[in-house]
């Protein structure tokens, strides 16, 4: 909800349109290495392809136990106001809750 809402909460900075957030879910994928393209699984699969990159050491130190894609893509082109630092202030807020 925080990614579409137009409530700017502490440390929520985004509003994007549903219609772009929902194409970026759907076409979000993944891959490791040499093999093939997946869909996306995990939350972490879709912070990596809104943020339309890995970004190592946060993904080691927010998501330890899990597999660290090599690459993701996604088919859904920013709105004007995407900020890549706008994002991850975003999505690191709401799962810090959740994952800590």
């Amino acid at each position: 909800m925080d990614l579409i809402d137009d409530t700017e909460e502490e440390g929520d900075y985004t509003e994007y349109p549903g219609l772009y957030v929902a194409q970026a879910f759907k076409t979000c994928e993944k891959k490791f290495g040499r093999l093939p393209w997946n869909k996306r699984k995990r939350v972490s699969d879709i912070v990596w392809c809104m943020e339309k990159g890995v970004t190592p050491s946060v993904h080691e130190e927010v998501f330890p136990r899990v597999s660290m894609p090599s690459a993701v893509r996604r088919d859904a082109d920013e709105p004007d106001n995407w900020r890549f630092s706008d994002f991850r202030l975003t999505w690191r807020k709401n799962l810090s809750k959740t994952l800590h």
